[in-house]
Parts: structure tokens; sequence; C-alpha cells
């Protein structure tokens, strides 16, 4: 159980530690993260028995006990390879954007999350009638539609045409590969203390994806 520790994660220095998860190849791990300044260190077990850091913030080798990496604020794909004793970072968020989404064509995108149970990337959005697309870090460089409407991903592809209504946005990374679901009702907080107070809109209660649709 390795995760990720630091002022930069979301639990501090004290975790519990962002996790990792692991791929197809043994001892070869990757997390999806959103982190913030700060520095972080990769530990097994939420303890520091067992921790490694590196001189190198931007990827590289990896020492027991090593120096803390420092982090500017983002999301990020982070690869741990316990069999080199490496690791990688690099900026990673995929988001839906376009006229049917809250910020329109110009972003910022609605973030998708990792769902680590069904390998695939998942966002619960309200949309208006319009247009959509994913992309990659809030960028036009890498960005995917659906040519033929078959819910297969083609890179820079037409629009994906919606109508209004709150939907399960699925994107699976490994097949290129996504489904826009409608739901009927989404949880959420309203209230003085909520961010937008009152009026909304409300604060959105995550969905468990361990749990079945």
């Amino acid at each position: 159980n390795w995760g990720i520790v630091g002022s930069a994660t979301v639990n501090g220095w004290n975790g519990p530690d962002m996790p990792f998860f692991k791929t197809d190849t043994d001892g070869v791990l990757n997390a999806f993260v959103t982190l913030a300044d700060g520095e972080f260190k990769f530990r097994e077990n939420n303890d520091w028995a067992n921790n490694y850091g590196s001189d190198s913030s931007t990827g590289g080798t990896l020492t027991s006990g090593g120096g803390n990496m420092t982090v500017t604020a983002g999301s990020y794909k982070i690869g741990l390879d316990l069999n080199n004793l490496t690791y990688t970072i690099e900026a990673f968020s995929l988001g839906i954007v376009g006229g049917a989404t809250p910020n329109g064509w110009n972003g910022p995108d609605v973030m998708m999350e990792y769902d680590q149970y069904s390998d695939v990337f998942r966002a619960i959005v309200t949309l208006t009638d319009g247009e959509m697309k994913f992309r990659m870090n809030n960028d036009w460089g890498t960005n995917w539609g659906d040519d033929g409407v078959d819910g297969t991903l083609d890179a820079g592809g037409s629009n994906i045409v919606v109508s209004a209504g709150i939907y399960i946005a699925t994107v699976n990374m490994n097949e290129l590969t996504d489904t826009v679901e409608k739901m009927d009702h989404v949880g959420g907080v309203v209230g003085g203390a909520a961010p937008k107070g009152w009026n909304g809109p409300d604060a959105q209660v995550k969905r468990d994806w361990s749990k079945p649709f």
C-alpha cells in the first residue's frame, strides 16, 4: 500500500496518504492527484518506516529516506517504479469542455476523477443544450470528440451534442471510449455555510464509485 504524503497533499505530512494504484506491470504504480504548492514523498502503509525521496523534483532516481520533492499546484500523473526505484511526474488532467458546460469553450474544464475500481475517469456534470468535448490539461493540444456518435473517441473529432440535464460522463483511456449517461437526481449541500449560499449552485455530493449505479 504505497502513497504520496507531504505538505502538497490533501492531508499534509500526517496523512492518510494519497494512494497509488496497480498497473499491468508488477511493481509499477500510478497515481492521479491534485496537489498544492509544497513538498511530497512516497511511503508504504502510511508509515515512515519505509519511505522514498529524491534530489530531483521532475522525476528520476529515488533513495530510501531521501529528500523531499517540490511541486507547484496542479493536477498530476505520478508513476512509481519499485523495480528500478525511479519515479515520473507529469501534468495530467482530463476534463469536459464546450458550450454545454458551465464555463463554455474557454474553460476551465469540468475535471474528471479517476475511478480506481473500474480504471476509468468519471464526472458528474450538469449540462445545457449544446456541444462538448474531452481534452487534456485544459488545453486544445490533446482533445477528443466522437465522429461516428458510436461511443469511440476520435482525436480532434466532432463535437458531442447533448441536451440539458445531469450526466455521468465516463472515459476509458485504455480503449478510448466514452459514455454520457443522464441521471435523474444529484445530491448537494446548500445554505449560508455553503460556498454559494442559499441560492446555489449547491456544493455537489461526490459519488462513491465503488458502489453499483
